[in-house]
């Protein structure tokens, strides 16, 4: 799965630089960072996946209160020490799906889905709003 990440992540790198669109596609954040003290966020397939320093039972938590900061009403909720599921519906009935699994860091993988196809201007509001409810020494940055 990874390798099939990062060769899609390459593919587009060389299609975009060979197209004259590489600073375009460089200040979208579309891969913010490498390393282990930078975050990464990338939208690959529909998905936004992101990872972040909390368990996924604080990442429900804070999912739970970026909805209702969004008024995306909260459909269900289900939360062990290993992994979450949130799902919720936004005012025009688009399902919001988010999941978060450990890490090996304690930490969890983070995953936005926005309906079928996606929706990354929506699901980088929704990321954003979730980032807030943690504490600001547990970001990554």
């Amino acid at each position: 799965m990874k390798t099939n990440r990062l060769f899609i992540i390459l593919s587009l790198a060389i299609v975009l630089m060979c197209s004259g669109c590489w600073a375009l596609w460089l200040g979208s954040g579309v891969i913010v960072g490498a390393g282990a003290a930078t975050a990464t966020v990338a939208y690959v397939k529909g998905n936004l996946e992101a990872n972040v320093n909390q368990p996924p039972v604080e990442v429900a938590k804070a999912t739970g209160k970026a909805f209702k900061a969004l008024e995306i009403k909260e459909i269900s909720s289900k939360s062990t020490a290993l992994d979450a599921e949130i799902i919720g519906r936004t005012a025009k009935d688009d399902k919001v799906r988010v999941t978060a699994d450990l890490t090996e860091a304690n930490g969890s993988n983070l995953s936005i889905r926005i309906g079928i196809f996606g929706d990354e201007v929506l699901s980088r509001r929704i990321y954003e709003e979730i980032r807030k409810q943690f504490p600001a020494d547990t970001i990554k940055k």
